[in-house]
């Protein structure tokens, strides 16, 4: 990472230009890396470039508020959010939201809706608080983005999102095993 330019400096200035210097070279000394690690853990290149793109947006983020510690590590600390993003992606993904899914007439090739009991769906739903309901709706089957959602919801930022959405995934967990498991889902 020779000829590195002050990437705090940059990050703090703002502007336009300054941050398209910092994203090139985070792109053409960090790419590779990134790339490295999240298919190692079985992800695909759109990952890879949402992933890395996110990472971009926390780190504008923290240059434009000032977080960065005098001499910081951007290489080393834009390494650790792609990571704990991708770390948090994969959790949120251990959920199987398949049954869900084709609940709300999303297309998914595994299950016939037919066969799903869509009243337990939307009564597992409804005894969910309402913030989050609709992070889960928003996240699974919108696809709305994690910064719209983070808007919507006025959350403070990349981590509060991950935080809350990990404590709802858990409410959910918690409320479909005491209604019976994901058996409770099919007629």
């Amino acid at each position: 990472m020779n000829n590195q330019p002050n990437l705090q400096f940059l990050l703090e200035s703002g502007g336009e230009e300054n941050l398209n210097q910092v994203y090139i070279y985070l792109v053409n000394s960090l790419y590779f890396v990134i790339h490295k690690y999240i298919t190692s853990k079985k992800g695909t290149e759109e990952d890879v470039e949402e992933i890395f793109n996110d990472s971009f947006l926390v780190l504008e983020d923290y240059g434009r508020k000032k977080m960065f510690a005098p001499k910081s590590n951007i290489p080393g600390f834009f390494i650790q959010v792609c990571k704990n993003i991708w770390r948090s992606k994969i959790s949120a993904q251990k959920f199987n939201f398949d049954e869900v899914i084709k609940a709300f007439d999303i297309t998914v090739t595994k299950f016939n809706s037919a066969d799903i009991n869509k009243d337990a769906l939307y009564k597992i739903l409804e005894m969910l608080d309402e913030k989050c309901r609709n992070l889960l709706i928003w996240q699974y089957f919108k696809n709305i983005h994690d910064t719209e959602i983070q808007t919507r919801l006025k959350l403070g930022g990349n981590r509060s999102l991950i935080t809350t959405r990990s404590r709802c995934m858990k409410k959910l967990r918690g409320i479909i095993k005491e209604n019976g498991g994901k058996h409770l889902f099919y007629s």
